[in-house]
């Protein structure tokens, strides 16, 4: 069942994006998980068996306690315990990508914002936080924000609100630029400037919850202002 007073954000990938980052992981992780088995393998396999000619007098016991001619073999470096090595570490390389590729497919889909009265929660790939607004300390600010991949590939600079919760100690950075969008929409910029305005005592006229909800006032007005 749905919440009435819940106002979503919009912030997330849009769709095109998000079956685009799925596509890429799912390709990501079918080369990595080549990759793993072919390295595990080539690991696994890497050890040989020398056979020795030398004379009958000398006989040495080999790995599984038997008898058998040849002297003990040289205790130095084993080059198929180099080989080993590198495929097992080749194996742990394939599984980090997979892994990055799966953290980055989630942070796609799972990327979200909504506003419950005058609380914002902001949801990443592994996790939601929230933060109660008309409490909070709250600032503006910008960062660069990255649109598209590879050579199609642009960085903006987006305006993004701050926000600490002295009781929690809640860190949030919400970004004001939406899903294909330049801004967020009007009725959303003005329902965050409400939630941190609302029971909010004003002390001085350059306090920072004051200034950030007044901008986000100008934005819903004027989207250039």
């Amino acid at each position: 069942m749905s919440n009435p007073t819940r106002l979503a954000l919009s912030i997330g990938a849009t769709t095109g994006i998000k079956i685009f980052a799925t596509v890429v992981a799912a390709v990501m992780i079918g080369i990595s998980a080549v990759g793993a088995l072919f390295a595990f393998g080539f690991s696994f396999f890497a050890r040989t068996t020398v056979n020795s000619t030398v004379g009958d007098g000398d006989f040495h016991l080999d790995d599984s306690g038997n008898l058998v001619p040849g002297p003990a073999p040289d205790p130095g470096f084993d080059i198929a315990d180099g080989v080993s090595v590198i495929g097992l570490g080749g194996a742990a390389c394939a599984t980090l990508v997979a892994l990055f590729a799966v953290f980055f497919v989630l942070r796609v889909w799972r990327t979200g914002a909504w506003l419950d009265g005058t609380t914002l929660s902001v949801r990443g790939a592994l996790g939601t936080k929230s933060t109660d607004l008309s409490t909070a300390l709250v600032s503006g600010g910008t960062q660069l924000q990255q649109v598209g991949a590879g050579d199609s590939r642009t960085m903006y600079r987006v305006q993004v609100i701050h926000t600490a919760d002295p009781r929690t100690g809640v860190r949030l950075t919400l970004p004001l630029r939406g899903a294909g969008l330049a801004m967020l929409p009007a009725d959303q910029l003005t329902a965050l400037a409400d939630a941190i305005t609302r029971g909010r005592a004003r002390t001085e006229a350059t306090e920072s919850a004051f200034v950030v909800a007044e901008r986000l006032r100008d934005y819903a007005r004027d989207p250039f202002a």
